[in-house]
């Protein structure tokens, strides 16, 4: 058997494991614009209205893969993000305005890190069988067979619903 079946039969093994080849995605959007290269990595700034993750590949405009998402950093209005590049990706080989591209899937909307305005925010109102202990649950107003099993404060000897020891237990059957 030739090397070239040993290599498919892998990467079909890896296909049913998870470790899909990610290079095939078709949904790719252009998420940034190359500004510099910096200590190895390179600096991005997003041209896309929605934050990338961290950890998200990303591609050139031939879906090459060339790296990962490493930080995302700037202000909420003008986000940068810099990549780490894959093995045999030269940082300074970039010239400033190349475009790249992220899976569709890999974003987050801007939504998610604003604050929601006071009036938006819902309080738990107590009605009037609620009480304010959390604990309790929202069932505490109801009575569940309250009567057929008293709670354990409320008992007046709670010595008496211990189990007898062994001992009074072996006196009591030799009377």
């Amino acid at each position: 058997m030739n090397k070239q079946y040993f290599q498919s039969h892998i990467q079909n093994k890896n296909k049913w494991r998870g470790y899909s080849n990610t290079s095939a995605n078709t949904n790719n959007v252009e998420i940034g614009s190359f500004v510099h290269a910096c200590e190895g990595e390179m600096l991005y700034a997003s041209t896309h209205t929605k934050i990338p993750y961290f950890n998200a590949p990303i591609y050139l405009e031939n879906n090459c893969l060339i790296g990962k998402i490493d930080e995302i950093l700037g202000p909420i209005n003008q986000v940068y993000f810099t990549v780490k590049p894959q093995e045999g990706i030269i940082a300074t080989s970039f010239h400033t305005g190349d475009k790249v591209y992220i899976g569709s899937d890999k974003l987050l909307p801007l939504e998610r890190f604003l604050s929601l305005p006071k009036s938006t925010i819902l309080k738990k109102k107590h009605g009037m069988f609620q009480t304010g202990n959390q604990a309790k649950g929202n069932r505490s107003h109801q009575k569940f067979n309250k009567k057929d099993r008293p709670s354990i404060s409320g008992r007046k000897n709670f010595a008496s619903f211990k189990k007898p020891k062994t001992s009074q237990r072996n006196f009591k059957r030799n009377r």
